[in-house]
């Protein structure tokens, strides 16, 4: 299917509402960076309910924008691995990554999003082009895409990993404090009531199993709350 093509039959106002929409499905089969339902759900999170005509509109430039920045991104990579040819040495690998970063590696929309609330903006701003796309696109061989696909695996369970760690710490460096009072008052109260050790060990597992459970609550939530905060970066 042509893009432009359909991108005129969005814009064509004799057709009636469903058959736009339509010719809108289209152009993101034809060019969709982050996967046909992804690209769909932040089309409409950017614009609202897209059988509206003035969000589609809306949704088409976006797709447009995005389109014209890839495809100048991807003339430009062309150009380089052509140059790259000509001179018969293969850059370091480093180097190589450094130069495809923009396409390979990259983050976000192409060309960015300048339109819609901030916060979906910043919510997809972290989101990774899909390889199926770059594949399609000539940018990655089949045996590139399955290791980008390996190596991005890899980053987002060492983040995950990164982020439960230290959602642990700070559920700690709360629960801390409240263990070692729990011990010291418990400590001062033996002689005073008269405590055995028996009873001295059952009141301080009475008093102390609380704490588990508030640091498994807090480490939960200081969790999303670190994704949340990486995502608005």
């Amino acid at each position: 299917m042509a893009f432009p093509a359909e991108a005129r039959r969005v814009r064509d106002e004799s057709l009636p509402p469903p058959a736009r929409l339509l010719a809108l499905k289209r152009c993101v089969s034809a060019y969709a960076p982050f996967g046909y339902h992804d690209t769909m759900a932040l089309l409409a999170a950017l614009h609202g309910p897209l059988a509206e005509p003035p969000a589609m509109l809306a949704a088409l430039r976006t797709l447009e924008s995005g389109r014209r920045s890839w495809r100048s991104s991807l003339a430009a990579l062309v150009a380089y691995r052509r140059a790259v040819r000509r001179s018969g040495r293969r850059p370091a690998r480093a180097g190589l990554r450094r130069q495809e970063a923009e396409l390979i590696g990259g983050f976000g929309w192409p060309g960015g999003l300048h339109t819609g609330p901030l916060r979906v903006r910043r919510q997809w701003r972290q989101r990774q082009v899909e390889t199926l796309f770059l594949a399609g696109q000539g940018v990655l061989a089949l045996d590139e895409r399955r290791v980008e696909q390996f190596r991005r695996s890899r980053g987002r369970y060492r983040l995950e990993r990164r982020g439960q760690t230290t959602a642990g710490w700070l559920a700690a460096a709360v629960c801390g404090p409240l263990f070692l009072v729990n011990a010291t008052v418990g400590a001062l109260l033996i002689k005073p009531l008269a405590l055995s050790e028996a009873e001295f060990v059952t009141g301080f597992t009475v008093a102390t199993v609380p704490l588990f459970y508030l640091h498994d609550v807090l480490r939960r939530r200081f969790a999303r709350w670190l994704k949340r905060r990486a995502a608005a970066r």
